[in-house]
């Protein structure tokens, strides 16, 4: 086993190389920042979380009830959400190389993709902050890597369940459904191959969306209403 280890080793060397560098430079944030930086944002993500009620915010619920389940298992610390989501950073860089390596780019073009990845300066401050980014961006990288490479039901199924969950912490994400669902049709033959991950994705929407109407009375991925749409032409 320890073989195997210096041979990978003595073959990914340069990403290697550069994942050391991103765990320096997260565990010199996470220090001298702990246990995390706070935007007008992150506290209605705390509220939600540790409130009495993690639905019925103006934001998606996603995000805070993944800090609510990290709550269940190591008690109420923001330190602990920050760390994962250093982990989550360096597990998106790791993702992208490893998939690009499958499509056959090569060590030296996957290398410098995950290197902007894993050394970009306002992602790593982003994962020190409670904020909803980085577990989005894990989830919709990992559902992706997922549709690429998968091929049985039970990985694309996950897949789509993962897509859901990037949907359910960023608003924004909805967008990549489309296309998304565009690449499923185009990658994967024959057209029963579509189900899994289709039914996966949209039955998670779908049961979110009535256990939030069923608690609030309102549809939707949140309560905001028209409040952001507002507050981009107020000023007009």
């Amino acid at each position: 086993r320890r073989g195997r280890l210096r041979a990978a080793l003595r073959r990914h060397w340069p990403i290697a190389a550069v994942l050391a560098l991103a765990v320096v430079a997260r565990a010199v944030v996470a220090i001298a920042y702990a246990p995390a930086l706070m935007f007008p944002d992150s506290w209605s993500y705390i509220g939600a979380a540790y409130g009495p009620s993690h639905l019925g915010g103006i934001r998606p619920p996603g995000y805070a009830l993944t800090m609510f389940a990290l709550e269940q298992a190591t008690g109420p610390s923001l330190g602990v959400v920050t760390v994962l989501q250093h982990v989550a950073g360096l597990g998106i860089g790791v993702m992208i190389y490893a998939l690009l390596l499958r499509l056959r780019t090569g060590r030296p073009i996957a290398t410098l993709a995950a290197a902007v990845v894993l050394l970009d300066g306002y992602a790593i401050a982003l994962e020190q902050h409670i904020l909803a980014e980085t577990f989005t961006t894990a989830a919709m990288v990992a559902s992706i890597a997922l549709l690429v490479t998968a091929r049985s039901a039970p990985g694309l199924a996950l897949a789509g369940l993962l897509l859901a969950a990037a949907v359910l912490m960023r608003t924004p994400t909805i967008f990549v459904v489309p296309l998304w669902l565009a690449y499923l049709v185009y990658r994967h033959r024959p057209a029963r191959a579509w189900l899994a991950p289709a039914l996966a994705l949209a039955g998670a929407l779908a049961a979110f969306l009535a256990v939030n109407h069923a608690q609030t009375g309102r549809s939707g991925l949140s309560n905001a209403d028209g409040w952001f749409l507002y507050g981009r032409t107020a000023a007009l």
